[in-house]
């Protein structure tokens, strides 16, 4: 059975990876783009995978990463509100190595 990812869990990238970004709006809207983490970046699950998930919801923990991940078009955009990194669970134990909760 693979584990599960819980809120507060960070998780480093051991190779360069692509991960689905979506991207929240001011408006009823929704967009999302395909980006590559650099080896090295750290991200944060920001809430507790349930049973049936195959992807964790997660941040980078540099907020400066945003500049770089985030298309230029969107982050300009008045009603831009933020962005999460849909990382895939199993990427998560592949692709990456557990580093232990925020503190």
């Amino acid at each position: 059975m693979k584990r599960l990812p819980k809120a507060g869990e960070r998780y480093r990238a051991t190779q360069a990876v692509d991960v689905r970004a979506l991207t929240h709006w001011r408006a009823p809207f929704t967009s999302g783009f395909t980006c590559r983490l650099p080896e090295g970046t750290v991200v944060v699950v920001r809430q507790d995978a349930p049973a049936s998930a195959t992807a964790a919801l997660c941040v980078p923990e540099d907020s400066e990463l945003e500049s770089v991940l985030v298309p230029s078009r969107d982050r300009t955009d008045p009603k831009y509100d933020g962005y999460h990194l849909l990382v895939p669970v199993d990427d998560l134990g592949a692709t990456f190595e557990r580093l232990g909760e925020m503190t």
